[in-house]
């Protein structure tokens, strides 16, 4: 009888620990969600706060676009020339630069 005592309050200590335990692992899980939120909430406060630094850089990149879009005429496909001419010398066009930096 006494050992079964013993074992009830072993078992009862045991149980206690493991609620303890869940209920703790819980805490975290929320503490984890409101860290995740901050973290959301400060890039999309960064992004707010560097928009027209971004926006420059989109600027940028649209005006280098448009450049090499002019360049290489590639809204004036001459329709005279085969799929392999008009890729050929699409080619010769975007190699040329890298020929003239790199001699060989």
């Amino acid at each position: 009888m006494e050992e079964q005592k013993a074992l009830y309050k072993t078992w009862g200590h045991e149980r206690k620990e493991f609620v303890r335990l869940q209920a703790e692992r819980v805490n975290l899980k929320l503490k984890i969600e409101e860290i995740k939120a901050e973290i959301q909430k400060m890039h999309e406060d960064k992004e707010k706060l560097f928009f027209f630094e971004n926006r420059v850089n989109w600027e940028d990149r649209a005006a280098e676009k448009d450049k090499l879009f002019e360049e290489f005429n590639l809204d004036k496909k001459d329709e005279s020339i085969t799929e392999g001419e008009y890729a050929k010398t699409m080619f010769e066009k975007a190699f040329k630069p890298l020929q003239q930096v790199t001699p060989s």
